[in-house]
């Protein structure tokens, strides 16, 4: 035995011997390395961390660390593991403890849950999104699982699974900031908005109010809660030309969207829509061309992506063509000279702000004749199938599909304390 490993095994001696006081206070020193590492990797000082969600996993994982580093101490110092035991580690013990310490080794990738299905009218795109984004992450090699949610009760049994959540539980709870309250209020990191900026990209009325007192330019609409139907259709009738525009308060994909003609057809829709729906309302139609705009964090920067023109060949952009190739085409990039598309990307952009939304989103548009961009909505849980407008958008800046769900896998681990 050389004479530099007899000391290093006569030191283990002298301090296996001062006591389980010294160990103690070690295991505390060691705890305060193991954070001070990741705080150095992340580029951030203490009070930066504190302003993030996303070290709450690591700290988590330091029992199980220093548990590993008390193993390789005792294992060593009883001399209960054969040579070939660390030779298969590659080093000599002490070199194989001083391993434990080092950056790579301390930040173990947590697993992302794929949160799909849901209850809502969405089901079948999300379970879509759902296949799409686990398949991302495989090609990625990024460990992940599919979570099947059935509702919202179902996900808080299975929150002790989630490690870190990438929602794509469309409409409904998944997507009014039910499910992300949730995670919040377990501590468990999530990709996208926050639950304010959910509630308000759901709520198509509140998102309007907010924008209109921003100076975003929105179709005027009427609410009808509780009442009479012929009435309200009165009064409908009163304030717009037809036709006019139905919907729903907070369905998402263009369910329930109606465009009514003529006024015999209007108070069936009111009622039947009222049904379904609960609150609905009635907008104004105007006349004009279709646009979504993609927004992406990208380098801690909100960046709108190449803009996507929806050219619909039938009578209106309802549900089924929405999800329909014969029916529905996007021309990206969109066939608009640099005035407009600086217009509308920039319309678009101070819609994610003023809503608070956080990583991505996608606001849809309707510029009418006259040039005035009208944000019709906001998706702060865009669709992430072959037919959606997102994963389209980024194709076409260059980011191929895994890349992009990496991207927005970002937005869990980047979020400050002050997103909404």
């Amino acid at each position: 035995m050389s004479y530099l490993g007899l000391f290093l095994r006569s030191s283990i001696r002298v301090c296996a011997c001062l006591g389980q006081y010294y160990l103690i206070h070690s295991v505390r020193l060691t705890s305060l390395l193991i954070v001070g590492l990741h705080e150095r990797a992340l580029g951030l000082d203490t009070d930066q961390m504190s302003e993030y969600t996303h070290w709450t996993p690591m700290v988590a994982r330091i029992p199980s660390a220093l548990d590993l580093i008390a193993q390789g101490i005792d294992i060593y110092i009883d001399h209960s593991a054969p040579d070939p035991f660390w030779h298969s580690h590659g080093c000599h013990p002490v070199c194989a403890l001083s391993h434990l310490f080092k950056e790579d080794s301390l930040t173990s990738t947590p697993i992302v849950s794929v949160l799909t299905g849901g209850d809502s009218a969405e089901r079948e795109v999300s379970l879509v999104s759902g296949k799409g984004i686990i398949e991302a992450f495989q090609k990625l090699g990024t460990p992940a699982k599919i979570q099947l949610i059935e509702n919202t009760e179902d996900l808080k049994r299975r929150l002790p699974e989630v490690e870190v959540a990438f929602s794509v539980l469309h409409g409904g709870d998944g997507e009014d900031g039910t499910v992300q309250r949730i995670l919040e209020e377990h501590g468990i990191p999530y990709a996208g908005s926050g639950p304010k900026a959910s509630r308000l990209g759901m709520d198509k009325l509140a998102s309007k109010y907010v924008l209109r007192a921003t100076g975003i330019p929105v179709p005027r609409a009427l609410t009808f809660e509780e009442g009479d139907a012929a009435e309200f259709a009165a009064q409908v009738l009163r304030n717009f030309e037809l036709p006019v525009v139905l919907k729903p308060l907070t369905q998402g994909a263009s369910i329930g969207v109606k465009r009514i003609d003529t006024p015999k057809e209007l108070v069936g829709s009111i009622e039947s829509a009222k049904a379904q729906y609960g609150t609905i309302f009635i907008e104004e139609f105007i006349r004009g061309r279709e646009f979504t705009v993609s927004i992406l964090r990208l380098d801690g920067e909100d960046r709108t992506l190449p803009i996507i023109e929806i050219l619909v060949h039938s009578d209106f952009l309802d549900y089924e063509a929405k999800y329909s190739d014969d029916l529905c085409e996007m021309v990206v990039p969109a066939n608009i000279d640099p005035e407009t598309e600086t217009l509308m990307k920039d319309v678009a952009l101070k819609t994610h702000l003023a809503l608070g939304c956080w990583g991505f989103s996608r606001v849809d548009i309707l510029l009418s004749g006259d040039g005035v961009p009208y944000v019709l909505e906001t998706n702060t849980l865009p669709g992430m199938t072959p037919h959606s407008a997102l994963p389209k958008s980024a194709e076409a800046a260059g980011i191929d599909y895994p890349h992009l769900v990496d991207i927005m896998l970002q937005s869990a681990y980047t979020r400050p304390s002050k997103a909404q």
